[in-house]
């Protein structure tokens, strides 16, 4: 068995990047790390917020940007880390991530800026924005299209290749070909 989880999602717009996201925090467990990457814009932090309000967070989730990580209580522990302002992953140590990651569950937004700090066993998810033919039936029907972004995810690691068919199985509704 390939120790690796490969998938490829569509998300519609922010609403279904939180339920993506709430549906994919149901398959995780303590000690997971997510690392999201791509454009500004692209929905990391829509993701964060229902992924921390479906493992039971019920404070606001709002980007760390300057104070670089913010962990929340609930049920599970939610660490969300914003990395963009690093200047390299050499500035990464000090925010010590063998603590941080050790237990609950760890987001780190921007997480390819720090690749070589993070745990070998990583969800590696990147949001890319997806071109459409804006309305190709010519009914009108694609109004809000630009919402559009394609969630590529990428588990490494035992752990993630143990779940991949639970995975997959609960994301299927959002799953499209890679």
């Amino acid at each position: 068995m390939p120790e690796r989880l490969e998938l490829c999602a569509l998300s519609t717009g922010p609403e279904a990047t939180e339920l993506f996201a709430a549906a994919l925090a149901g398959c995780l467990q303590q000690g997971d790390v997510l690392s999201l990457n791509g454009d500004l814009g692209a929905g990391k932090t829509c993701f964060t917020k229902g992924l921390g309000r479906a493992l039971g967070v019920v404070d606001a989730i709002t980007s760390p940007t300057f104070t670089l990580a913010t962990t929340y209580d609930g049920p599970i522990r939610f660490n969300h880390l914003d990395v963009y302002r690093l200047a390299g992953p050499e500035q990464a140590q000090d925010l010590d991530l063998a603590d941080l990651t050790e237990d609950g569950v760890t987001v780190v937004e921007w997480g390819d800026r720090i690749a070589r700090e993070l745990p070998e066993t990583v969800l590696r998810i990147e949001f890319e924005y997806v071109e459409f033919d804006p309305d190709p039936h010519g009914d009108g029907s694609d109004a809000h299209l630009d919402n559009h972004r394609r969630l590529y995810l990428c588990g490494y690691g035992a752990s993630w290749s143990k779940r991949s068919h639970i995975i997959a199985a609960t994301l299927e509704p959002w799953t499209v070909p890679c």
